[in-house]
Protein backbone atom coordinates (compact mmCIF):
# COMPACT_ATOMS: atom_id res chain seq x y z
CA UNK A 1 0.00 0.00 0.00
CA UNK A 2 1.43 3.31 -1.01
CA UNK A 3 1.91 5.76 1.82
CA UNK A 4 1.32 3.23 4.58
CA UNK A 5 3.50 4.08 7.58
CA UNK A 6 2.16 1.85 10.36
CA UNK A 7 1.09 -1.75 10.85
CA UNK A 8 -1.31 -3.15 13.44
CA UNK A 9 -0.21 -6.02 15.70
CA UNK A 10 -2.50 -8.28 13.63
CA UNK A 11 -0.80 -7.27 10.37
CA UNK A 12 2.66 -7.82 11.87
CA UNK A 13 1.54 -11.19 13.26
CA UNK A 14 0.28 -12.26 9.84
CA UNK A 15 3.59 -11.27 8.27
CA UNK A 16 5.56 -13.44 10.69
CA UNK A 17 3.04 -16.28 11.12
CA UNK A 18 2.44 -15.69 14.84
CA UNK A 19 -0.37 -14.32 17.01
CA UNK A 20 -0.90 -10.61 17.74
CA UNK A 21 -0.22 -11.42 21.40
CA UNK A 22 3.23 -12.73 20.45
CA UNK A 23 3.96 -9.51 18.55
CA UNK A 24 2.95 -7.41 21.57
CA UNK A 25 5.16 -9.55 23.80
CA UNK A 26 8.10 -9.15 21.41
CA UNK A 27 7.68 -5.39 21.65
CA UNK A 28 7.15 -5.38 25.43
CA UNK A 29 10.30 -7.47 25.93
CA UNK A 30 12.45 -4.61 24.67
CA UNK A 31 14.61 -7.18 22.86
CA UNK A 32 13.52 -6.16 19.37
CA UNK A 33 13.82 -3.14 17.11
CA UNK A 34 10.01 -2.83 16.89
CA UNK A 35 8.93 0.79 17.44
CA UNK A 36 5.41 1.43 18.62
CA UNK A 37 3.09 4.32 17.86
CA UNK A 38 -0.36 5.09 19.19
CA UNK A 39 -2.87 7.51 17.62
CA UNK A 40 -3.39 9.29 20.95
CA UNK A 41 0.31 9.12 21.90
CA UNK A 42 -0.62 6.89 24.82
CA UNK A 43 0.76 3.40 24.43
CA UNK A 44 -1.89 0.88 25.31
CA UNK A 45 -3.07 -2.25 23.59
CA UNK A 46 -5.99 -0.69 21.70
CA UNK A 47 -4.87 1.31 18.71
CA UNK A 48 -1.26 0.21 19.05
CA UNK A 49 0.66 0.33 15.76
CA UNK A 50 4.24 -0.41 14.75
CA UNK A 51 6.22 1.71 12.33
CA UNK A 52 6.60 0.06 8.96
CA UNK A 53 10.33 0.82 9.02
CA UNK A 54 10.84 -1.02 12.32
CA UNK A 55 8.85 -4.05 11.11
CA UNK A 56 10.96 -4.21 7.94
CA UNK A 57 14.15 -3.83 9.99
CA UNK A 58 13.00 -6.65 12.28
CA UNK A 59 12.28 -8.91 9.31
CA UNK A 60 15.69 -8.19 7.78
CA UNK A 61 17.54 -8.61 11.08
CA UNK A 62 17.04 -12.36 11.01
CA UNK A 63 15.89 -12.29 14.65
CA UNK A 64 12.69 -14.10 13.77
CA UNK A 65 12.92 -17.82 13.14
CA UNK A 66 10.10 -20.33 13.65
CA UNK A 67 11.69 -21.60 16.88
CA UNK A 68 11.91 -18.01 18.18
CA UNK A 69 8.15 -17.55 18.04
CA UNK A 70 7.48 -19.36 21.28
CA UNK A 71 6.17 -16.76 23.72
CA UNK A 72 8.14 -18.40 26.51
CA UNK A 73 11.31 -17.03 24.89
CA UNK A 74 10.21 -13.47 25.67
Amino acid sequence: MAGKRYMSPSEVAEKFGVTPRTVRRWWQSGKTCLKAWHPHHSLGLRGLRFTLESVEEYALSGQVRPDDCDEANF
